[in-house]
């Protein structure tokens, strides 16, 4: 069994340090990334990147996040583009695992049509509430979009995803582990 995992610079995004770093001061500008892993059973595609017109739009894609955050995207760097250089095709991708909601892990859900997205239930609750989704740059036009929803507590293995068991010993035979939630701390309340 052949497992690939190939890592996407999907744009820049420049902002204020301290929200990347606590306790820093001044701007830091840091890539955009996901990532494809292209395993046998299916590709998954962990986070999305910026919304293709992020680098045009910024105002309408980022809303109030727009103020804080500097955003740079060429035509070729949204993440349906850089699987495209990869010879993959978008509509191919069978999960697509969101780590968190913000601008910059989910703009480019849209352009990943027929995935399943895996989140933390922690993290999509709070993406639908009002108050935690305004406090903390979460737009929904990015992530409620029509896709399956797997809502995971913890730990989920995609490997044996839809059948009750998947013969191997481990339940894992990529010795893969999910990230945890980053709700909280991550969401400011």
């Amino acid at each position: 069994m052949s497992v690939r995992l190939f890592a996407l610079t999907c744009g820049w995004v420049t902002g204020p340090a301290e929200a990347f770093l606590a306790g820093e001061s001044g701007r830091l500008r840091v890539p955009v990334p996901a990532f494809l892993i292209d395993h046998p059973r299916g590709m998954v595609l962990f986070d999305s990147g910026l919304h293709p017109d992020a680098g045009r739009d910024p105002a309408t894609r980022l809303g109030r996040a727009a103020s804080f955050f500097d955003v740079e995207l060429g035509d070729g760097d949204h993440v349906a583009a850089r699987l495209a250089a990869l010879g993959v095709d978008a509509t191919r991708i069978r999960f697509l695992v969101t780590s968190h909601l913000h601008f910059d892990h989910t703009g480019g859900h849209a352009s990943i049509p027929n995935a399943a997205i895996v989140v933390q239930r922690r993290e999509w609750d709070a993406g639908h509430d009002a108050d935690l989704a305004a406090r903390n740059f979460f737009d929904a036009q990015n992530y409620d979009i029509g896709h399956d929803v797997v809502a995971v507590d913890g730990e989920h293995d995609l490997s044996c995803a839809g059948r009750a068991r998947c013969g191997t010993p481990t339940c894992r035979p990529d010795g893969l582990r999910p990230a945890p939630s980053r709700f909280p701390p991550h969401v400011r309340g």
